[in-house]
């Protein structure tokens, strides 16, 4: 159920709006509701199970009436959250992972899907394949007419080990991808920039910088060393850079920044980004600090550390 409910009137009646169907995300632009379900298709005997996406799109947010539904569309894959979907001019994009043409994790498919409405089906009307090929997608934005996508060997199937040095023949780095948007019925794959670890969030500071937080990881073996901010420099669709990097902790520490987007603070005016941290005895199983780390980001001098609240005392 979608209802709607005036937030100026309190006796006006809730009205809603009735789909069944299981979702696991909700996106939400300034005109409509998108339900994205993912389920399994079972394929029989012969043909092996993979994933499916369903998407629902009502309208919403327009009038003083119940959201209305719009339109249906299933496609194989599935996305990493509601980050992976956008609107933009009546217009879905997504971002889709699918690996239903084979079993093996190495020939898993990203792909950026462009989808119109068509009566009451959403249609695929054009798309960018192989985006980090056998990688799993680790953050998506969608930024206007630009996609950033970032991909990541995350699982041990996306890799194979050499059987000499037992050590994975391909390394556990950070693909930024860049794709342009601004032809919808013809997207583009634009720049890539391969850096170690990986980008778990991606954050806007102009149109040319992007601020992300992620983590730090051993290239070879794909060990965590630690958290990691970045600043990217996209101004060149074609040629994405690493302006600033900051690492810092150490495989002790975390965040929760790197799982829920809602624990990444940016204030613009300030510069300043705040972002929990805490930090571990593995050893012992003990938290040995749980702060508020706040950080100055400057396209100049980069990221300068402004210091840590502590609130261990509040965890514990």
């Amino acid at each position: 159920l979608v209802h709607a409910l005036s937030m100026r009137d309190s006796s006006a009646p809730l009205r809603s709006t009735g789909v069944v169907a299981g979702f696991a995300h909700v996106y939400a632009s300034d005109a409509s509701i998108v339900l994205a379900a993912t389920e399994l298709n079972d394929g029989g005997y012969f043909t092996p199970d993979f994933n499916r996406t369903r998407l629902h799109k009502l309208a919403a947010f327009q009038g003083t009436g119940a959201a209305e539904y719009r339109a249906t569309g299933v496609f194989d894959g599935v996305i990493k959250d509601e980050m992976s979907l956008d609107e933009q001019g009546g217009r879905l994009r997504m971002v889709i992972t699918n690996d239903a043409a084979s079993q093996d994790p190495k020939e898993r498919s990203t792909s950026l899907l462009v989808i119109e409405e068509s009566g009451t089906d959403l249609v695929e009307v054009a798309r960018v394949e192989d985006i980090g090929r056998g990688e799993s997608v680790e953050s998506v934005r969608f930024l206007g007419s630009k996609a950033y996508v970032v991909t990541y060997p995350r699982d041990f199937g996306d890799f194979e080990l050499d059987p000499v040095t037992g050590l994975p023949f391909r390394p556990f780095t950070d693909p930024l991808f860049v794709i342009d948007l601004a032809d919808p019925r013809s997207p583009m794959l634009r720049g890539d920039l391969e850096l170690g670890g990986y980008s778990a969030y991606l954050h806007p500071l102009d149109d040319a910088h992007l601020l992300a937080v992620g983590a730090n990881t051993d290239a070879s073996s794909g060990a965590f060393l630690g958290l990691s901010l970045i600043v990217f420099d996209v101004a060149n669709p074609d040629a994405p850079s690493v302006l600033h990097r900051y690492d810092f902790g150490g495989p002790e520490s975390g965040s929760e920044a790197l799982v829920d987007r809602h624990a990444f603070t940016y204030f613009p005016a300030e510069r300043a980004l705040a972002i929990p941290v805490q930090r571990f005895d593995d050893s012992a199983g003990l938290l040995l600090s749980s702060s508020l780390a706040v950080f100055r980001v400057d396209l100049d001098a980069g990221f300068v550390p402004l210091g840590e609240i502590e609130q261990l005392g509040l965890v514990n």
